[in-house]
């Protein structure tokens, strides 16, 4: 890619994540707030890549009734983080994290589609102003500018 096209893109790489992190921020979905700072983007030739902690993909997508259910201790943090947790003894915290881990492998939840939202609002945009840098770009390489 040329000059401008791969600047564009570096640009985009942080927009999204940008736009990822206060998309969290607005739904709702930021209980300890490391799904939103594990966030970062990475721009090489050709690839963005957008990395975070693994459990986006539940936040995102939901979790369908009548699966495994989830760990405990990151549903156990949630509950010390809202509140939840504060006149329970310890093992009663634990007892009440494992009865809410099973009753979401029961009934499953549903997403927040964080990610899709912030992807199609992004991509139409991104795909002119790709096409606008590339078509700069190719014309400064044939008039012998780059």
């Amino acid at each position: 890619m040329g000059k401008r096209t791969d600047a564009l893109l570096e640009q985009y790489t942080q927009k999204i994540v940008s736009q990822l992190k206060d998309r969290l921020s607005t739904d709702g979905s930021n209980a300890t707030g490391d799904l939103q700072r594990s966030f970062r983007g990475e721009y090489t030739k050709n690839n963005i890549s957008i990395f975070s902690n693994y459990y986006w993909y539940w936040v995102n997508y939901g979790r369908t009734p009548g699966k495994t259910p989830p760990p405990y201790r990151p549903i156990l943090e949630w509950m010390k983080v809202k509140g939840l947790a504060n006149e329970m003894s310890e093992s009663k915290q634990k007892k009440a994290a494992y009865r809410m881990a099973q009753s979401i492998g029961i009934k499953g939840y549903k997403g927040t589609n964080f990610l899709d939202e912030v992807i199609g609002n992004i991509l139409p945009i991104l795909t002119k102003d790709i096409e606008q840098s590339y078509l700069e770009d190719l014309n400064d390489i044939i008039n012998g500018s780059q």
